[in-house]
């Protein structure tokens, strides 16, 4: 799971703030139009409120062009089943609960190639069906979660994702019988809280799974437990991999079964139970480097961007930004990355440590940007050779 950078000389250079500004949006500009999207505002449909165009979420997901951005006002609606490329952004006071009889308050599913869906909540809170809150399945393109809180009771479970390409989660809380259940999934977690009300909180077979900071909180059971999987973990000293509950019988905090898993125990704060060992793993590779985790926020055209690249061992490296791509191998190691493809700018270089490596910008106040999203991915250059890169960030004008 290590992969090898290539780093070829650089000169520095001194621009000014307006210089910087002005290659920043040149970059914006051209990284959309690296994805092929027309430089023109998106269409826009408002939901709830007053004067809407619809009242329904589930009538205004299937009116709305692919590519529409969805501004869904407070209230509390029915949920839906959404197979297209949109951007819906949950105001704040939203609540979603399940359709009668539906086992899942929010499908989606069947996302073609080339396509992405991005959910910007406020918190927004996601009240489970018979069997869970968000089911994402059958997706082939990139779904982003931003902002969702889908902690349901015992019997069900937060977050499903099954034969999914590319899914990103981002300042979230999942809990319930799972936080998360993933099966077959390439999955980027962004600080989320992962929980279980009556076991294990995140679990998975065959995936491959990035995780920056947040935390995962097991009730009896490992907070962890993965087969067959690829996992990579990055944290910053408090990040949490705990076993709550009263019981006389070890249980490990991690456990991992035919896994290959990177990651420094010491950057975690782990607390099995009864004497069990903290890490379990039978099969598989370890890795025990202090993976550099990378966190990121943003907010609509006109406001202020922002990419914090961190790492608890300091060491020189960068921050790109480019257009994100679904799972494919780079640098020999199979994962979510941004597209070499497409063009790649640099938005910050200097010394990675637990403070960080940050890069702050207002985008450009145009129309146009509503909706495009970007990513940005760090490296750094460990004095022991090589490179380790961040998981990706996502950066979106919405």
């Amino acid at each position: 799971m290590h992969s090898i950078i290539e780093q070829q000389p650089t000169r520095r250079r001194c621009w000014s703030g307006a210089a910087r500004a002005a290659r920043l949006s040149w970059g914006v500009a051209l990284a959309v139009g690296s994805q092929g999207v027309a430089i023109a505002q998106r269409p826009l449909v408002t939901v709830g409120g007053s004067n809407p165009n619809f009242l329904s979420l589930q009538a205004a997901v299937t009116a709305a062009a692919p590519g529409s951005v969805l501004e869904v006002r407070a209230g509390t609606y029915t949920g839906f089943v959404v197979d297209k490329s949109l951007r819906i952004q949950f105001g704040s006071g939203v609540i979603i609960n399940a359709p009668s009889g539906a086992t899942h308050a929010v499908t989606i599913q069947n996302l073609p190639p080339g396509q992405d869906l991005l959910f910007r909540g406020s918190n927004t809170r996601v009240n489970g069906g018979a069997l869970g809150g968000i089911r994402v399945r059958n997706c082939s393109g990139t779904v982003m979660l931003d902002e969702i809180n889908g902690t349901l009771n015992s019997a069900r479970i937060g977050l499903s994702a099954q034969n999914v390409a590319s899914l990103f989660v981002r300042a979230s809380r999942f809990g319930g019988l799972h936080g998360l259940e993933a099966r077959d999934a390439v999955l980027v977690s962004d600080d989320v809280a992962w929980s279980s009300a009556v076991g294990v909180a995140v679990t998975a077979v065959r995936g491959t799974l990035e995780f920056t900071h947040g935390s995962f909180v097991g009730n009896l059971a490992p907070a962890i437990r993965l087969v067959d999987t690829a996992v990579r973990l990055a944290g910053d000293g408090s990040t949490r991999i705990e076993v709550q509950g009263s019981t006389t019988t070890p249980i490990a905090a991690f456990e991992a079964i035919n896994t290959d898993v990177q990651f420094l125990s010491s950057r975690f704060v782990m607390l099995p139970k009864n004497g069990a060992n903290a890490f379990s793993q039978v099969g598989g590779a370890l890795f025990t480097d202090d993976v550099p985790g990378i966190e990121t926020s943003y907010g609509p055209p006109g406001s202020v961007m922002r990419a914090t690249l961190t790492r608890g061992t300091s060491a020189p490296g960068f921050l790109l930004l480019g257009k994100l791509t679904r799972s494919h191998a780079a640098f020999g190691v199979q994962g979510i990355y941004l597209d070499e493809l497409a063009p790649l700018f640099p938005i910050a270089v200097g010394q990675v440590n637990s403070t960080g490596l940050t890069r702050q910008v207002t985008w450009p106040n145009a129309a146009w940007l509503l909706g495009e999203v970007f990513g940005c991915q760090g490296y750094v250059l460990p004095a022991t050779g090589g490179g380790l890169r961040s998981a990706p960030g996502i950066w979106a004008a919405l």
